[in-house]
């Protein structure tokens, strides 16, 4: 069965748009260390520099590295990832990233005909390195495939309040057909449920104060309907028990909807939820109740565990950006840099997501490429 392409052979075809005197430096070449010296820990051109020169004789074996000019000085990184055109290097990852998901599904296939649905998870995440001409952060708005743990897409929005316009471009270039989108209230407008259907999806998307005259139909329905008709609900509880922490969750759905005038101007809404949780932790207890609208049919169980499964963008995708990879603490200035290697560190974790060559955590199979420079060539170069 053929591979996937490597992340090495996607780059080359980036485009290098520097002339004259400032082309010592193949793109290619420096983006690849920049790729292994994040992998290893680096978090500043410094760093990209610094290791570039104690790995030199090691990079050699497959990079040009052409003499005299060597390993890039730290400003040579500022100046490329300053300039380097966020859409198409944006591009080249998502192509790669559609190549790595083909491959890994038809590897499902072989042992599971009929797997379960992607869930694809949609969030943003602040640039904290980056203020903008308001004094507010830009933003990245990623798409999270939460079964193959892959990050498949990003968008770069000016501010929070954006997120509204940036989910639509988002959703245009991703490949959804079969999956399940998840967003928060952000994504909770006409056309991006719109979007959605059209793209052969269905979703879960929660509703809060964005849409205040829902959200109040919607509250006083389940209030009302579940001590006077409770059985046109149905409902499913889980319960978690973890290091002193319980946590009860229980979904109520409906597809009873006929209440809801403006019902036929959100494109294929088939039912409701609500999520009620009470969580204890040392003895203090807090609740919480949550409502979300949906184009799948009544099931709770698959209601909740979609829900549940959306927060996955957060624990396994911006947590490791923010613990492993230290993005919050980035100096980086630029906004351009900063989406530039905003979609280096995404790389990175999907590589390591991606191989499969060992069943190691993600923090094991990164230290191991760290110490192992045959294992990092290999899943960096394919060979």
């Amino acid at each position: 069965m053929r591979k996937a392409k490597s992340i090495s052979e996607c780059f080359a075809v980036l485009v290098d748009t520097r002339t004259g005197p400032h082309t010592l430096h193949k793109l290619h070449d420096m983006l690849v260390i920049a790729l292994c010296a994040t992998i290893c820990g680096a978090d500043s051109y410094y760093d990209f520099e610094h290791f570039g020169r104690c790995r030199e004789d090691w990079l050699k074996k497959f990079l040009g590295l052409e003499l005299p000019n060597g390993i890039p000085s730290h400003d040579t990184f500022n100046r490329v990832f300053s300039r380097l055109d966020t859409g198409l290097f944006e591009l080249c990852f998502r192509m790669w990233i559609d190549d790595v998901r083909a491959t890994m599904q038809r590897e499902v296939l072989k042992t599971e005909p009929n797997p379960r649905r992607e869930v694809i998870a949609i969030d943003g995440k602040a640039l904290k390195s980056v203020p903008t001409q308001s004094g507010n952060v830009p933003y990245m708005v990623s798409a999270w495939a939460s079964a193959q743990e892959l990050v498949i897409g990003q968008v770069r929005t000016d501010e929070k309040s954006n997120e509204i316009t940036a989910i639509p471009q988002l959703l245009h270039f991703l490949a959804l057909n079969g999956s399940i989108v998840t967003i928060d209230a952000a994504g909770c407008q006409k056309k991006v449920v719109a979007k959605i259907v059209s793209k052969g999806a269905d979703y879960m998307i929660g509703l809060k104060g964005n849409q205040p005259t829902m959200l109040e139909e919607m509250s006083l329905l389940f209030s009302a309907a579940l001590k006077s008709n409770p059985r046109v609900f149905q409902s499913h509880t889980t319960v978690d028990k973890q290091s002193g922490r319980v946590e009860e969750r229980t979904c109520y759905q409906t597809d009873d909807i006929g209440w809801f005038a403006d019902r036929e101007e959100w494109a294929g809404l088939r039912s409701v939820c609500r999520v009620d949780s009470r969580r204890t932790v040392k003895g203090i207890t807090s609740e919480e109740t949550r409502y979300y609208i949906s184009s799948l049919p009544v099931d709770p169980n698959l209601a909740l565990e979609t829900i549940r499964t959306h927060w996955g963008i957060e624990n396994k995708l911006h947590w490791t950006l923010d613990v492993r990879f230290r993005e919050d603490d980035s100096r980086v200035r630029n906004a351009n840099a900063a989406q530039n290697l905003n979609v280096i560190r995404k790389v990175a974790i999907d590589l390591l997501k991606a191989d499969r060559t060992t069943r190691h955590t993600f923090k094991k199979k990164l230290r191991t490429l760290m110490w192992n420079d045959e294992m990092l060539q290999h899943i960096i170069i394919g060979k």
